[in-house]
């Protein structure tokens, strides 16, 4: 019964997405971009696409000196309209909502694109065009005037969605909300809002999807495998910066909820003396499908050892219908797929070759 209301709210959307997941670049699309031998070929290529065909041409036409950003450009340009599209078309419900919460987390990577840009002086053009376009709002651009959180919360979080996800932060102590914002500070800050950001996106879900709806069962465990991802970066990075990142920082920051929660939580967070083998060893022996990512070489690293974890998970998701898991799965391979055009176009400018099939693969 439930697909039957699932089809009446998203059954359009849910066509649109399955079309544009039949779009993702192919394996022997990323054959065919892997031997150009300019970024003119590239273009060419990605033009033959039935994904790019239609913009990639015209967006670059009056560009005489092609760069790897300006291919950049368009094809993050065309994920925000699509992104945008899906949005504009959703019901006011649950649907609205959801895609909501997925733009949050690009709106809060350009809060803290554009104060680390501030605290080093450069210019608010400049950081403007690093943005990502889904996490651009209207305040955005007053965030310059912001060197500390009070002023950064007061006069530009305060009438967002990110609020929030900011307000917790002023009762810890971690971070002086009236001292002038340092690159460390602000790591902090970022590792705290994404903590509090993951922990109510996950109540959301919990509270919004019945126990039989997919959509409830997937994205949790979407959520949790991103909620482990940071635990294990965050308690990697404690080791090189043991002063820095104590275990009283860490229990700040680290969110609880994942996999790894509550076991290999509890374990991690038991003593500040925790090495390498000792943080391999608990998320290994907690989490089966984690055995192995440890082990980086010269091909890959920790990241595409997560990079293709979510790609799986993508796969799987995209198999079932009546569920908005696969509107978060398209967004993932959509992310993965501009991430690895703009590796080959960096590879093909750099004259890096022998680096350019170390992308991630989707389907």
């Amino acid at each position: 019964m439930e697909g039957v209301f699932f089809n009446v709210d998203n059954g359009y959307l849910e066509g649109i997405v399955t079309g544009m997941r039949n779009e993702l670049l192919t394996s022997n699309n990323y054959l065919n971009l892997q031997q150009c031998d300019n970024l003119e070929d590239l273009k060419l290529q990605l033009s033959t696409t039935a994904s790019y065909g239609s913009i990639i041409n015209t967006a670059l036409a009056n560009i005489t000196k092609l760069s790897s950003k300006d291919i950049s450009n368009v094809i993050q340009e065309k994920f925000y309209k699509e992104f945008k599209y899906l949005l504009n078309n959703s019901n006011e419900g649950l649907t609205k909502q959801f895609l909501d919460y997925v733009r949050y987390s690009y709106m809060i990577d350009n809060v803290i694109l554009i104060i680390n840009g501030t605290i080093h002086e450069r210019d608010t053009n400049e950081l403007l065009q690093k943005c990502h376009p889904l996490g651009i709002f209207d305040t955005l651009p007053t965030l310059s005037v912001a060197t500390d959180l009070e002023t950064l919360y007061n006069l530009v979080i305060v009438d967002t969605p990110l609020a929030p996800f900011f307000i917790k932060i002023f009762g810890e102590n971690s971070v002086d909300a009236s001292k002038t914002l340092t690159d460390l500070d602000m790591e902090i800050v970022k590792n705290k809002v994404y903590k509090e950001y993951l922990e109510q996106f996950r109540a959301w879900i919990s509270s919004s999807f019945s126990n039989s709806d997919p959509t409830k069962e997937n994205m949790l465990e979407f959520l949790d495998f991103e909620a482990d991802k940071r635990t294990i970066n965050i308690m990697l990075s404690s080791i090189e910066y043991p002063d820095i990142i104590n275990l009283e920082l860490k229990k700040s920051v680290i969110p609880e909820m994942g996999k790894l929660y509550p076991i290999g939580y509890q374990q991690l967070l038991s003593t500040a003396e925790l090495d390498y083998e000792g943080i391999k060893q608990t998320v290994e022996s907690t989490v089966y499908e984690y055995k192995g990512i440890f082990e980086e070489n010269d091909d890959k690293t920790l990241e595409d050892y997560f990079s293709q974890i979510e790609m799986d998970y993508c796969k799987d998701f995209f198999t079932q219908q009546f569920t908005l898991t696969t509107f978060y799965a398209w967004i993932k391979c959509k992310e993965q797929e501009i991430k690895n055009i703009i590796w080959i176009a960096e590879c093909i400018q750099q004259d890096q070759r022998d680096k350019i099939a170390k992308y991630v693969s989707i389907l």
